[in-house]
């Protein structure tokens, strides 16, 4: 298969094993606020995809350091909070004074702000 990774044919199974996503490294904050965010074909994210070039809408949120409302509706029982639009890791951020240290996958925040609607009225944020 050709694609932009690579400008020649290159096996299905090879293709996946040279695309599979590491973990990236936990999110430091400037207040101490520390949270894992993931995305890959493995991760509660959207799409769910592996590939450093992929925007996502959406991410795996996981053991944050400390309890954090914004993420509140996203829990599971197990500390992972699935699902999480993008623009609610970007206010998290921003919360807690920025990202001071760590990785985050590419966010579509722009998409994922579009996708995100009031409650109430059902209109867009």
């Amino acid at each position: 298969m050709k694609n932009s990774h690579f400008p020649f044919e290159v096996p299905d199974i090879v293709r996946e094993k040279l695309e599979q996503q590491d973990n990236r490294q936990e999110i430091i904050c400037a207040d101490g606020f520390k949270m894992s965010v993931q995305a890959s074909r493995t991760h509660y994210c959207t799409p769910r995809i592996n590939g450093i070039e992929n925007k996502y809408t959406e991410v795996e949120i996981g053991y944050p350091s400390r309890p954090e409302p914004l993420l509140k509706k996203y829990a599971d029982s197990n500390g992972i909070y699935a699902y999480v639009p993008a623009i609610v890791v970007y206010n998290v951020l921003q919360k807690h004074g920025g990202m001071i240290g760590g990785e985050l996958p590419y966010l579509d925040i722009e998409k994922s702000a579009g996708l995100m609607t009031d409650a109430f009225t059902g209109y867009p944020l």
